[in-house]
């Protein structure tokens, strides 16, 4: 579990480590868009206003990517 306050853009999230319980559009969208990338991290972030994503970290070779996924599927800035 985590909690992170960001008053300069107004946002508290907590969250917890979640790598085991990803919702399935979440898996489908790590697997057709990033593949070629090791599953290394992911964490379920829920922001102060109820909204929530899960990030998630991965690695090729010397590369670490960090990707915003939300419930959807939809990959998020």
């Amino acid at each position: 579990m985590f909690c992170s306050i960001r008053p300069e853009i107004g946002i508290l999230l907590h969250g917890k480590y979640v790598k085991n319980e990803l919702p399935e559009a979440v898996k489908n969208t790590i697997n057709n868009q990033y593949g070629e990338y090791r599953f290394d991290e992911a964490k379920r972030i829920e922001k102060a206003d109820g909204t929530i994503y899960y990030r998630i970290e991965l690695e090729k070779m010397n590369v670490d990517l960090e990707v915003n996924i939300n419930e959807d599927g939809i990959v998020i800035p």
